[in-house]
């Protein structure tokens, strides 16, 4: 789309794009209907979007004893981390939206122009948190701050489990990456023709 506007001393164009992007897999090779690539979140299953996350879901940390809970694939909980209680979670790898956005400002001899981008719908599995708040690593990488909250007695009420628990990938680690990012921002001044031009040899200069 496109806006624009100009007066006397001062114009603005506000132009911009949104991409929309929809994905069903259809067919998989050998007539099968299904697919799990072991250790990796991924699943290609035929009537389901690629990039849909497929991982067993984390249900936090039991107050009584600092260890893991995980749903199983009928929703019932469990201490015990397992592969194949994992689902789709709907939460896709690659953005269904996308969007740009450009700003055009000027007024007299000054002008402002800001362009920005962004993904809408897109989440991550944070590999660097599976290292970063993982008891199990902490002789071999720095931690996070997040680890003064490590489950110590019973009762407390945390995220962190306690020591010796290994992090399994399972949900806890997807985040949300959707961003908006400004890629650009440009704020200029032209000098004025009139001096410009007593130079003798500049026709316009913009700084």
């Amino acid at each position: 789309y496109l806006i624009r506007n100009r007066e006397r001393d001062f114009s603005w164009m506000v132009s911009g794009q949104l991409v929309y992007n929809k994905n069903e897999i259809t067919k998989l090779f050998g007539g099968r209907d299904e697919f799990v690539v072991a250790n990796t979140g991924i699943k290609y299953q035929v009537g389901k979007a690629l990039g849909d996350f497929y991982y067993t879901r984390w249900a936090g940390v039991d107050p009584a004893n600092g260890k893991q809970i995980w749903y199983t694939k009928d929703g019932k909980l469990t201490n015990t981390f397992s592969e194949d209680d994992a689902v789709f979670t709907g939460k896709q790898r690659y953005a269904p939206y996308a969007a740009g956005l450009q700003l055009d400002f000027a007024w007299k001899n000054l002008s402002v122009n800001a362009n920005f981008s962004g993904v809408f719908g897109k989440w991550t599995l944070s590999n660097t948190r599976y290292f970063i708040e993982n008891s199990n690593f902490v002789t071999d990488t720095n931690q996070s701050v997040e680890m003064l909250n490590m489950w110590q007695k019973p009762g407390d009420i945390t995220t962190i489990p306690a020591a010796g628990e290994p992090i399994e990938f399972d949900t806890h680690l997807l985040e949300n990456a959707s961003f908006v990012r400004l890629k650009n921002l440009q704020i200029a001044y032209s000098l004025p023709k009139k001096w410009c031009e007593k130079s003798g040899f500049l026709s316009g200069a913009r700084v």
